[in-house]
């Protein structure tokens, strides 16, 4: 999977969706969708030097977001029926191990 940047604009390989790139608090770039969505909680801003980057929003903080209009959009790996396939590795690694200490019982 490429690399993308932070305001590049693509489309999804498996679904279609119009996406643009937007770095996390974790200095990831994650792929936003374009389209503002009723049920969506991730905010695009321009940071400094002008970089799109995004904020997930939830709780009050939500809330108030929603109700002062904000145009709110979802993270696609959200919401992508393919998600699973453009996971990363070590994203699936982590899941199998959190499912795999979910069923396990101590002693």
């Amino acid at each position: 999977m490429a690399k993308r940047k932070p305001g590049e604009t693509w489309r999804c390989w498996s679904c279609g969706k119009a996406l643009i790139g937007a770095r996390t608090i974790a200095g990831k770039v994650a792929p936003i969708e374009v389209d503002v969505t009723e049920n969506a909680n991730c905010f695009l801003f321009r940071g400094a030097g002008g970089e799109v980057r995004v904020a997930v929003l939830g709780g009050p903080l939500l809330d108030e977001a929603k109700r002062q209009g904000f145009q709110l959009r979802l993270n696609h790996f959200a919401s992508c029926p393919d998600r699973e396939r453009w996971r990363s590795d070590d994203k699936r690694v982590d899941e199998a191990e959190r499912q795999d200490s979910s069923v396990r019982s101590d002693p």
